[in-house]
Formats: structure tokens, sequence, C-alpha cells
């Protein structure tokens, strides 16, 4: 019985050493291992951690230097390329990002138009945009509304600089231009503006640097993709003109997307049906007096401008 009692204790404490051994291997293993996310983000984590416990509360009473200090940590991540979500295969970078736009535009959405106008929160979404489009992507719809509500009512003197919101508005369309992918951009804005209150497309529409925004994005878009991106946005468009209740925006919009539009980059047997479709269109909304004369003669106008410019550019050289 003693010797089996005393073989016990040997098989333990053998069994004992094994595990310990086990277990300092791992611990080697674990320290030798690179870190599954990058050690600058873990130690931006941890202080934007922190910010959110004190961001916690209501949007309308915190200081907003909070926010600030947040968005200047999400900007120091971009200018020193902190942000590698490839480095990342537990996806915690794009996590992160996707957190931050969430909290950004329900933030916003709690706002008042006048109380929303000169926040940090705009600049973060900027920032956010600048790193990666995914989060945006599966928002567009929750920007655009954002945006569209931020707006100011139209002043008697145009302001000297843009608002907040409508500088994310038009480097969320640049961006997309850029991704061969505006139409999916604006038809996100089209649904938001069908689906919200008159005042937004009001707001919008009259805004003199979202207009100007909009004629540059048209005409940024890059040779290759211009003529498919032009003509899906021109489609839908002309959809919201048509039915029971044309949508007198739709014209607007139209009208400074193809006055932004660069001749050399099209060509006139591509869009001749679309512009006589147009043309069609717009003389029977003129006919049933649905559309705004302003609006009207706008549209009309940017469609000779540009059937001009199509045609000069297509004549043979001398």
């Amino acid at each position: 019985a003693r010797r089996r009692l005393a073989g016990y204790k040997d098989a333990a404490k053998a069994l004992e050493e094994e595990e310990e051994g086990k277990a300092q291997r791992k611990r080697a293993n674990v320290e030798l291992a690179p870190p599954r996310t990058p050690c600058e983000f873990c130690v931006f984590l941890q202080l934007s951690e922190q910010l959110r416990f004190a961001l916690a509360g209501d949007a309308k009473s915190e200081p907003p230097s909070f926010m600030r200090c947040m968005v200047e940590l999400w900007q120091l991540v971009r200018l020193n390329g902190v942000y590698r979500p490839r480095e990342d295969p537990d996806g915690i970078q794009r996590k992160s990002l996707d957190d931050f736009v969430v909290l950004l535009l329900q933030r916003l959405a709690s706002l008042r138009p006048a109380q929303a106008k000169e926040t940090p929160e705009w600049a973060g979404l900027l920032e956010a945009l600048r790193l990666d489009t995914s989060p945006f992507e599966r928002r567009l719809c929750k920007v655009w509304a954002v945006v569209q509500d931020s707006c100011s009512k139209p002043a008697g003197e145009t302001r000297a600089q843009a608002s907040p919101n409508i500088v994310l508005a038009v480097e969320l369309l640049h961006t997309y231009a850029r991704l061969a992918d505006l139409p999916s951009c604006i038809s996100a804005s089209i649904r938001e503006l069908r689906r919200g209150p008159a005042k937004r497309a009001n707001r919008l529409l009259k805004d003199p640097h979202f207009l100007a925004g909009l004629r540059e994005v048209a005409a940024s878009i890059p040779g290759g993709a211009a003529a498919a991106q032009v003509t899906k946005v021109w489609v839908a468009l002309l959809e919201e003109l048509q039915g029971e209740e044309p949508a007198w925006w739709a014209a607007a919009l139209l009208e400074h997307i193809i006055r932004g539009v660069k001749a050399s980059d099209l060509s006139l047997k591509q869009f001749r049906q679309l512009i006589l479709r147009s043309y069609a269109l717009l003389d029977r909304l003129q006919k049933g007096t649905q559309l705004p004369e302003q609006c009207a003669d706008g549209l009309s106008a940017a469609l000779s401008v540009l059937g001009r410019r199509l045609a000069a550019w297509e004549l043979p050289g001398s």
C-alpha cells in the first residue's frame, strides 16, 4: 500500500511538472508571437474607450471638448498610418471605426439644426470617410438624412464658407465618384429627399455651396467611368420627374450635374437619346405646369448648353 501510495505521488508530481512545462512554453509562444492588432492602435483604443465613457451622457449637455478630443485622436490615427485593417485578422480596427461612425450619427440625429451647425461630429465623419468608406456604405441613407436635416434656412446673403454638413456631403460625393459608384450615393440622397419633409429639399437645393460642389463632382468624374456614372444618375433623376408628383428638386440636381459634366469625356452618340428624352419630359411637365418655372428654365438651359458642347466636341478637326 505504501509503495502504491508513493507511486501515486510520483505520478502526480510528474504530471504537475509536465503541465507546468506546457504552461511555460505557451507563455513563451505568446510573448514571441506578433500581436494580432497593431500595438499603436491598441494604445489609441485605450484612450478612445476612456473618452467613450465620458461621452455616454446626453450630447446636448456635454462639453464639446470631449468629442473634439476623440476626433483629433482619429485624425492622428489617419495621419500616422495607424489604421491598417488588413493587418488585423480580428477586425478590431474596422469595428472601432464602425462604432465611431454610429456614435457620431446618433449624436447628430439628436441635435436641432442650430445645435448641429458647428459641432465637431462633422469633422469626425470626415476623418472616418477619409480612412474607410465601409462604415458609410451600410448607412448612406442615415448620413444623408442628418446632412439634409442640418441644413440652415436660406439666408439673404451667401455665406463665405460652406457649413460642415455641406462639406461632408460634397466630400461624400467626391469619394463615391472616385469609386465609380456615384449613382448609389445620389440614389441614397434621393430616397431621403422623398422620405423627409419638404424643407429638406428647400434648404439643401438652395445652398450655393452644395450646388457648386455638385458641379465640381460631375466635372471630376474619371474619364473612363464618366459616361456610365452620369447616365445612371441622369436616368434616376428623370424617373423622379415622372409620375403624379414630379419632384422639382430632381430637375435642380440634374441641372447642376449636367452643367458640371466635361464634354471631352462624353459622346453625343451616347447621350443623344437621354437629351431628347429629357426635352420631351420637360415639355410635358411645362405644359402641365407641374414644375416650377425657374427650375424648368434652368434644366432647359443646361440641356441646351450640354447639347452644344457635345456637338462641338464631335465636329471633326479642320
